[in-house]
């Protein structure tokens, strides 16, 4: 199974034109189904978002349409349509994945400024499988890393800040 999420990406229309960088993340999970199913797998792709307030129907059934328009057949595609951020994609994925197929393997397609974090909350909901990253514009770098380190350093804030105020008190008492 491949699955692919969006949790903060918007319709360009409100309505079925993914934006750029979530086109190129089900334009990888294109590839990663058909690569399976070349080696004899009988996958299915998972498309994941909710609705947001300003768009006519959710993510999910954007990204299945566009996959669809792509020349995806559309009984291999798997809608999860209630998420609204990245651990509901995975964890509402999950929950689908396991109906479909019991003892289910998938690969998380996301871009790759997120896959460490995808990767990190994949292990935390126990999903059974590897997240791989899509091609992301040069210029989108900067602000994803900086939102991905914040979101990462507050994850586990209680190490983080330990670690930080126990720096902060080393430094303290060395310049006593």
């Amino acid at each position: 199974m491949a699955t692919t999420g969006s949790a903060t990406a918007r319709l360009l229309d409100g309505r079925r034109v993914p934006p750029p960088l979530l086109a190129s993340r089900l334009d990888r999970g294109r590839r990663v189904f058909d690569a399976q199913r070349a080696r004899g797998g009988d996958p299915v792709l998972v498309t994941s978002g909710g609705q947001g307030p300003d768009e006519e129907v959710p993510e999910a059934q954007a990204m299945g349409d566009y996959l669809v328009a792509n020349g995806m057949p559309r009984d291999r595609i798997l809608l999860e349509d209630r998420s609204r951020t990245t651990w509901e994609n995975l964890t509402f994925s999950k929950e689908l994945m396991r109906e479909c197929r019991a003892g289910y393997r998938c690969v998380i397609v996301t871009n790759n400024f997120h896959v460490l974090r995808a990767a990190l909350l994949a292990r935390k909901a126990k999903v059974n499988g590897q997240v791989v990253g899509s091609p992301t514009a040069w210029y989108f770098w900067p602000s994803a890393t900086i939102r991905e380190f914040i979101a990462v350093f507050l994850e586990h804030r209680v190490i983080n800040f330990t670690v930080c105020g126990l720096i902060v008190v080393s430094q303290l008492l060395g310049a006593l």
